[in-house]
């Protein structure tokens, strides 16, 4: 078992099913008949074929929220096709709008289109199901990688249907906002975002030049962008000066904006350890939202996986990702009352856990 497999997976009992027999077909039915929420990742019509689709599921469980996760949803020209995440980011335009003018189309790192619609997926889920404590109807949820990805570029989106113009690649340019971006420095990269008159103001006292907010050419947002390169090129011989830990720690101590080294590492271990504050249920001060303490696993040893939140009323349980316990969660999802079945299931060849 991979890391990253540990890592996704925590907290989660797991089982495997050969779905072209009939007891695993009857297994997976009768979990569902009890489930609050059913996720397929079939192609469209596959789920239905087995007799595990929406109709059949919602025909005795009329409560159950049954989301359908694909590549290009249920209709539509390409919805018999696979869809992976590298494929949905091309389509959408993630990839031609990601990378700087001149280079080629640029995959973004990380499961990104997946994940998109994991999350939409998840919040999907959670309105239907607030739905069905008002009505106590559930619903069928229809999801896909292309449409989850496509809702990363709301702005690109709206502005090419407002004007007709193709967005273009910018790099680390915001277009709209100047300074928006990566500024070189001696030993690498500072990220600077201003979003207002008041913001540039500080940033100019900060840098030690508080003329510098009302020189021609660069006093306005408008100007700043008209001239962009010459901003730039002004900028970066001020911030090439110095390391991008002192240049940062310079914006950041004076009255201008924060400014963020980019390196990934960095920001990894940044967002890592323990804030301050009073000692808790956790025996020492709350830690940050990030990846966590390491969690026990038989195979990796350990893995820190990623939160990007913490409950407001309390820690959030943690299980061990041990294989053993992979097994008896199969177990018990099976069984519910006992493990029988599952022992009768697995000589049979169509379960499998841990």
């Amino acid at each position: 078992m991979s890391a990253s497999f540990a890592a996704i997976n925590r907290n989660k009992r797991g089982i495997a099913l050969d779905l072209q027999r009939p007891e695993g077909t009857k297994i997976a039915f009768e979990l569902a008949k009890q489930a609050d929420v059913v996720v397929e990742n079939f192609l469209p019509g596959v789920a239905a074929k087995l007799g595990l689709g929406y109709e059949a599921v919602s025909a005795v469980n009329a409560s159950v929220v049954y989301v359908s996760v694909t590549g290009f949803g249920q209709t539509g020209p390409h919805s018999k096709r696979p869809g992976y995440n590298t494929i949905a980011q091309g389509m959408s335009g993630l990839m031609a709008l990601t990378g700087h003018p001149g280079d080629p189309p640029t995959r973004v790192a990380g499961s990104t289109s997946d994940l998109a619609a994991a999350i939409t997926a998840f919040g999907s889920v959670c309105a239907a199901l607030v739905q069905r404590f008002r009505t106590g109807r559930g619903q069928y949820l229809d999801v896909s990688l292309l449409a989850s990805s496509l809702s990363l570029l709301p702005d690109p989106t709206a502005i090419y249907f407002d004007t007709k113009n193709k967005p273009k690649r910018e790099g680390n340019r915001n277009s709209a906002i100047a300074p928006g971006g990566a500024y070189k420095t001696q030993d690498g990269y500072l990220n600077i975002v201003l979003m207002n008159e008041d913001q540039w103001k500080r940033f100019c006292v900060a840098l030690g030049e508080p003329e510098l907010a009302t020189k021609p050419g660069f006093a306005s947002n408008a100007e700043r962008i008209s001239r962009y390169d010459d901003f730039v090129a002004y900028i970066e011989e001020r911030s090439r000066q110095g390391p991008h830990r002192g240049v940062g720690r310079a914006l950041r101590e004076g009255p201008g904006r924060r400014g963020a080294g980019v390196r990934i590492p960095r920001g990894i271990r940044r967002r890592t350890g323990e804030a301050p504050g009073p000692r808790g249920a956790h025996g020492a001060a709350g830690p940050r939202n990030g990846p966590r303490a390491p969690l026990p696993h038989a195979s990796v040893g350990g893995t820190r996986p990623h939160t990007p939140r913490r409950p407001a009323a309390g820690p959030a349980h943690r299980r061990s990702l041990a294989r053993a316990r992979l097994r008896r969660g199969g177990d018990h999802a099976v069984g519910r009352g006992g493990h029988g079945q599952a022992r009768r299931m697995r000589p049979a060849g169509c379960l499998t856990a841990g």
